[in-house]
């Protein structure tokens, strides 16, 4: 009759320390939040101006967490990945959850290349060939073709020469 009275306390205790502090209950599954700053970044379409809010990833942090465990992307945000200088880039997917359009961007601010609806959750490498680029910006999964985004249009954003 002891033990049973003590193993119920003790139960009781483990529980309510789940309730009262249910991350403990739960397994890590995303990254620390990482602060990114927010720009509008411009692509000039032949269809017209199309305009994104764009969270700017510069440092290695920033660029290690990307959009990694988020589960949607409006269509009107972005994400931009900003490099020191002009380079072969090599993109992933691991632990992106949505599918995203990639645009690489060269120093002038041409799009030089585009990988649509990139698949989630892929290791599969993804760049420009041997083109080298600056920057790379993440739209959601079939936004470039729906805003008639080409290989040439030209990326409004202070970091590119013009």
């Amino acid at each position: 009759m002891k033990n049973t009275y003590i193993s119920a306390i003790i139960l009781s205790i483990i529980c309510n320390i789940f309730i009262i502090f249910p991350s403990i209950a739960k397994e890590q599954t995303t990254e620390p939040a990482v602060i990114f700053k927010r720009e509008e970044v411009i692509i000039h379409t032949t269809n017209g101006d199309k305009k994104y809010n764009t969270e700017i990833a510069i440092t290695d942090e920033q660029q290690k967490i990307g959009l990694m465990y988020r589960d949607k992307l409006p269509a009107n945000e972005a994400m931009l990945f900003l490099f020191s200088h002009d380079q072969k880039i090599n993109m992933w997917m691991k632990n992106t959850l949505i599918p995203l359009d990639m645009l690489f961007i060269d120093n002038s601010g041409k799009i030089v290349h585009i990988a649509p609806n990139a698949t989630p959750n892929s290791l599969t490498v993804i760049n420009a060939g041997d083109t080298p680029v600056l920057a790379v910006l993440e739209l959601k999964g079939g936004i470039a073709k729906e805003h008639n985004i080409k290989i040439g249009d030209q990326v409004d954003y202070r970091t590119f020469k013009k």
